[in-house]
């Protein structure tokens, strides 16, 4: 497998494309797999990780993801960089949820 950002598999039962249901996940940077594992990590410390991966390599994120990424960076993560501006849809789809 090649992934030129870090990348989550979540390996899952045949027919099945729930990762919340993955028995394993991995982790793929650059096309080597950083974290194989089989059994251990649920979703959201895969998720954890794959956030510390983009900081320890120091990745910018990609365009298609980087308003997912820097929404789960401020809001689920609460980390804030210097000098980084929220862009406004990020924003409001936090005061969207926050609303209800």
């Amino acid at each position: 497998m090649q992934y030129s950002t870090p990348t989550l598999a979540f390996h899952t039962a045949p027919g099945s494309i729930n990762p919340l249901s993955a028995t394993a996940v991995d982790l793929w940077v650059d096309g080597v797999c950083i974290i194989d594992d089989r059994e251990a990590m649920d979703a959201s410390l895969a998720v954890a990780c794959l956030m510390a991966a983009y900081f320890v390599y120091g990745i910018a994120y990609t365009l298609k993801l980087k308003n997912t990424l820097l929404f789960m960076q401020k809001y689920i993560f609460d980390i804030e960089e210097s000098g980084s501006k929220i862009p406004n849809t990020v924003l409001r789809a936090y005061n969207m949820l926050a609303a209800e």
